[in-house]
C-alpha cells in the first residue's frame, strides 16, 4: 500500500496528501470485481490467510519483510552510490515518483478496500496474525469514500490503497535498479520478491493488486527508456567512471 512512511522519501507531503483524497471520488468500491477476477485466476485469499495461520513464525517474518521496505530502498541507494551509479539512482527516484502518481490516478478511479475490507475475517480465527493496522486502514478508506471523514493529519496518513499494490511497484522498481549487478541485482532479487509475496497478508492485497502493481512498474520503467532515448540531454546522467575493479555494466 503507498503509505505516510517510506513513501513520502520518494514522494512528497503533496502526494500523500492525494493518498486520502483518491477515495473520495464518490466512485464505486471495485472488490467484488478483483474479488472476482482473484477466483478466476484460482487464487483464494482466505486460504493464504490460513496457510499463515497455520505457521505463526511465517507471519513473524512476513512482517518483518513487509516493514523493511525502507531499509532496502536505503541500502540500494547507498550500493549505486558506492559503485558510482549516480544514473541509477535517478532513475529509480524519477520512477518511483512516476510510478507514485500513476497509483494514485488508477486509485482513484478503482478504489478498494483489499481483503481485509472486503472478506472481513474474524480475528478469532486468526489470532497469530495482527490485524489491527489492517482494519484501521480499511476503515479510513471506508470513511474517506462515504464523506465521513473530512479532515486529517498528513503527517499521520496510513496506507489505504489497495489497487495497484505499491509495496509490489517499488519492490520491482528497486530490482530494476541494480540491473547489470549480478551480485546485488541477485540479493535484490531475493530480498524484494519475498516483499512481494508479503503484500497479501501483511497489505491484504489480492492478486490483481499485484498484477496491476507489476504493470504500472513495467509501463513506467518502458517510459523512462523511451524519455532517455527520445530526450537524451535531460536524461540521468551517466555514471560517473568507476575502477575497472567492481564496476558495474548496463
Amino acid at each position: 500500500r503507498l503509505q505516510g512512511d517510506w513513501s513520502s522519501d520518494v514522494c512528497s507531503s503533496d502526494l500523500r496528501m492525494w493518498v486520502y483524497l483518491a477515495p473520495t471520488t464518490g466512485l464505486p468500491i471495485r472488490d467484488a470485481d478483483f474479488a472476482a477476477l482473484d477466483a478466476m485466476l484460482g487464487f483464494d485469499w482466505l486460504a493464504v490467510l490460513r496457510f499463515y495461520e497455520a505457521r505463526p513464525w511465517l507471519s513473524s517474518l512476513s512482517t518483518f519483510l513487509y516493514t523493511s521496505s525502507e531499509k532496502v530502498m536505503l541500502t540500494t541507494c547507498v550500493v549505486l552510490f558506492l559503485l558510482r551509479r549516480l544514473d541509477r539512482v535517478e532513475e529509480f527516484v524519477a520512477a518511483s515518483t512516476l510510478a507514485g502518481l500513476a497509483t494514485l490516478i488508477i486509485a482513484a478511479l478503482l478504489p478498494a478496500a483489499g481483503g481485509y475490507g472486503y472478506f472481513k475475517p474474524d480475528v478469532a480465527e486468526f489470532p497469530s496474525i495482527d490485524m489491527t493496522a489492517a482494519q484501521a486502514f480499511t476503515q479510513t478508506l471506508f470513511d474517506l469514500h462515504s464523506g465521513k471523514l473530512r479532515a486529517f493529519d498528513i503527517v499521520e496518513t496510513k496506507g489505504i490503497i489497495a489497487f495497484p499494490a505499491f509495496h509490489t511497484i517499488f519492490a520491482l522498481l528497486l530490482i530494476w535498479a541494480v540491473r547489470g549487478i549480478p551480485w546485488a541485482f541477485a540479493l535484490s532479487l531475493l530480498w524484494n520478491g519475498a516483499i512481494v509475496l508479503t503484500t497479501f497478508v501483511d497489505g491484504g492485497h489480492y492478486l490483481v493488486d499485484l498484477i496491476g502493481g507489476a504493470a504500472v512498474s513495467y509501463l513506467t520503467v518502458r517510459f523512462i527508456a523511451w524519455f532517455a532515448a527520445r530526450y537524451p540531454a535531460e536524461a540521468p546522467r551517466v555514471a560517473i567512471a568507476a575502477p575497472e575493479i567492481g564496476r558495474a555494466h548496463v
